[in-house]
């Protein structure tokens, strides 16, 4: 249960050596996926489901879920790291620069 539960929410390059911070933007992709739907973005019973899942990126996404949060999720989880926004770019995204500017 243990390491199905850690590739619930741990990047696939996790393993590899990196001194940039990618793998953590993966995993607040996870936990914000998991806190706008409540449930986990590569859920699944078995640990073969999860990674097929997770190499495959194939999120289901509840047609009311909101339009920049589900963009945001897209940017965020992607399998290659390089391609992931830093955490200065995902504060800056729409979604949260809306907040912050007391539109929200």
């Amino acid at each position: 249960r243990t390491l199905l539960a850690h590739l619930t929410f741990g990047a696939i390059d996790c393993s590899e050596e990196s001194d940039d911070n990618k793998v953590d933007v993966w995993a607040f992709g996870c936990i914000f996926n998991f806190m706008a739907t409540g449930i986990t973005p590569f859920q699944c019973n078995s640990l073969a489901n999860v990674i097929e899942k997770v190499k495959g990126t194939n999120i289901q996404y509840p047609e009311s879920m909101n339009s920049d949060i589900k963009e945001l999720i897209k940017e965020i989880l992607v399998n290659d790291p390089k391609s992931r926004p830093t955490i200065k770019t995902i504060l800056t995204h729409r979604f949260f620069a809306k907040d912050s500017a007391g539109e929200g």
